[in-house]
């Protein structure tokens, strides 16, 4: 074909046509090429991004620039960039903790938990293969949740053992006296935190549903890693029996928990009313806490793919449609045709942020003018003559599906195309009532707006359904209400501290951090927990309420405050990462493992001081206590 053809074809009046001006942009200084792909999930797109670019530097062309834009080329470089971010961050996660481990928790070989709970961490993703669970964002989400409980398991056994050890300078005394201990109450909690974290089964979204099977999994994982290599390796290490001796600065963040709980015991009304308030306030806000869906907002502003698609946009407009997709026993039949083009057209009229649409009349009636007057034998014609590509994407081979495309306005939110999209779908399905033909939304976009709601939905009957199985389940291993009831108290009240924080800090929700509360029902319930079961302990040893809470926080706080500190350290990095998601993930990670820990030390005494000190009296000294001990 001759270039002078070729201008005769493209150009009208010295311009590019009209019908062709979206594909030649500024007058033709641009070329717009669409790939069409026939599957919308993540692993295509990185793929055919992979193909592109290589496609691209291996046939170069003089004097012209190609990039490859749009969402699926931002969704193609955003899997690898966030594996290979969160993987420097949990290295660097890591590297932190043990800082932090070297430094507060004062025991003989204090990295012993870390090692072994890496190990668990292969066990998880070991399992997770053989159950052909697939390895993605979800699932490596699940990481910092499971290296904080794994330590904290691994903690738990090994100061417990520390302690039994320095009196008895035996090793399998030491062990037993840890495990008959210990073993149960960081069973009890594990039971607990499997059973919270499937309730997450309760979300519409699968992404939801791997995250907590993936957390169910793993917890239980590194708990069998941490219990027998603990107390295996303990017991070659100390096969000798050699004694230690007692070291004072040991001791001293046990004394300073000591100190605080005489606090939290003498000021106990006041901290309870202090945490229902500031509970109360989070939830009460907790439904002003956006949440960020706009998939441009959660990944590095200076990211080439999305740089190359905010120039697309700036050159030829939007580029983000919201497709539906007509079925019948034959599209191509005139009426509808004529009715899905109206229907099309009036949505285009009503909604401003719709600003074009296509369907196979308007690329028909471009091509051969209106249909109106047209045999339905002439239509049948015309459209086997529309050019082949046009034709295959907007109607299918038997012509029982046809397509509608609404291009909608770039500068919309996800969350803002959501709500346009619940407009468009009322008013489709209003329009095709008593008809032989319906539409119905179709397309990755509309998948995508889709999945974001669905992870959003469902969120506090997830949460409600956690707390009431903490509850059943402790009932049930407490045989007492009461006791069931006390650990719940200050989980409830840091999941609406969380949203409180939020709030004020200006932050929002992500796809990845609304499952976070998970975070605060695993730890939280760990943490509580093992003070209630030192708590029994100690009362059944002789001890008054104020005594056994104060020896409940001085021996466990020290090692879930090791294990607390340690999360909140290793996680602090995760902040200071260029991807937004990720940052988000890791403020969120940080601050509901700070408050979990803090709720444990402070409401926890309180309210059983306030709500026990008799009742577990007259309990003791019936010696009812030791009966009601799992």
């Amino acid at each position: 074909m001759s270039t002078a053809l070729l201008r005769d074809l493209i150009l009208e009046n010295g311009h590019v046509n009209k019908n062709i001006a979206t594909l030649l942009p500024k007058d033709g200084r641009h070329l717009l090429l669409l790939v069409t792909i026939d599957k919308a999930d993540m692993d295509t797109d990185v793929k055919l991004v992979h193909d592109l670019k290589t496609t691209i530097n291996n046939h170069p062309i003089k004097g012209v620039n190609i990039r490859v834009a749009g969402q699926p080329a931002i969704l193609g470089n955003i899997s690898g960039e966030v594996m290979t971010t969160m993987a420097i961050m949990l290295s660097l996660a890591v590297i932190m903790m043990i800082i932090i481990l070297a430094l507060v928790f004062h025991v003989r070989r204090r990295l012993l938990s870390l090692l072994f709970v890496l190990i668990g961490l292969v066990w998880s993703f070991g399992i997770m293969g053989w159950l052909n669970i697939s390895l993605t964002l979800a699932t490596m989400a699940t990481l910092p949740i499971l290296i904080g409980l794994g330590t904290d398991f691994g903690v738990q056994f090994q100061n417990r053992y520390e302690e039994e050890y320095r009196k008895h300078a035996n090793v399998m005394t030491a062990i037993q006296q840890a495990v008959i201990t210990m073993g149960p109450g960081i069973g009890s909690a594990l039971v607990v935190m499997i059973f919270t974290f499937l309730t997450m089964f309760l979300s519409k979204a699968p992404l939801m549903q791997q995250f907590g099977l993936t957390l169910a999994i793993g917890v239980f994982a590194v708990y069998i890693v941490e219990f027998l290599l603990m107390f295996a390796t303990l017991r070659l290490l100390d096969r000798n029996n050699h004694p230690i001796k007692q070291v004072h600065q040991n001791n001293f963040i046990g004394n300073l928990l000591g100190k605080y709980a005489r606090f939290v015991i003498k000021h106990a009304k006041l901290i309870a009313v202090f945490g229902i308030i500031i509970g109360l306030a989070g939830f009460t806000v907790e439904h002003k806490v956006p949440i960020e869906t706009d998939l441009m907002n959660m990944i590095p502003k200076n990211m080439p793919a999305l740089k190359d698609t905010k120039y697309l946009q700036k050159q030829v407009g939007s580029t983000n449609y919201l497709t539906y997709l007509v079925e019948a026993p034959n599209v191509t039949k005139k009426p509808i045709l004529i009715a899905t083009d109206k229907l099309a057209h009036k949505i285009d009229s009503k909604y401003d942020n719709v600003v074009d649409y296509t369907t196979i009349t308007s690329a028909y009636t471009q091509m051969f003018g209106s249909l109106a007057n047209a045999s339905q034998q002439q239509i049948n014609q015309n459209i086997s003559t529309l050019p082949s590509a046009l034709r295959e994407q907007m109607l299918s081979n038997n012509k029982q599906y046809a397509m509608i495309q609404f291009k909608i306005n770039e500068r919309l939110s996800s969350d803002e195309q959501n709500k346009l999209m619940k407009q468009i779908n009322h008013d489709v399905k209003q329009a095709t009532i008593g008809h032989d033909y319906q539409i119905v939304p179709a397309g990755p976009q509309v998948l995508m707006l889709v999945g974001l709601d669905n992870i959003a939905s469902n969120r506090m009957l997830m949460m409600i359904a956690g707390i009431m199985a903490i509850i059943i389940l402790l009932t049930l291993l407490y045989r007492r209400l009461s006791h069931a009831l006390l650990p719940a108290f200050p989980i409830v009240i840091v999941l609406g501290i969380s949203p409180l924080t939020l709030y004020l800090l200006g932050q929002s929700y992500n796809p990845l951090t609304l499952g976070l509360s998970a975070l605060v029902l695993g730890i939280g319930t760990e943490f509580t927990i093992l003070i209630i079961e030192r708590y029994r302990e100690e009362v059944m040893n002789g001890h008054t309420v104020q005594e056994a809470v104060v020896q409940s926080v001085q021996s466990v706080g020290q090692a879930i405050t090791v294990s607390g500190l340690t999360v909140v350290g290793g996680f602090f990095a995760i902040i200071f990462v260029s991807f937004p998601v990720l940052s988000s993930f890791g403020l969120i990670t940080v601050l509901d493992t700070a408050f979990s820990l803090i709720a444990a030390l402070t409401l926890l005494p309180a309210i059983i001081v306030l709500t026990q000190g008799k009742i577990d009296n007259r309990l003791r000294q019936k010696g009812v206590m030791s009966k009601a001990k799992p």
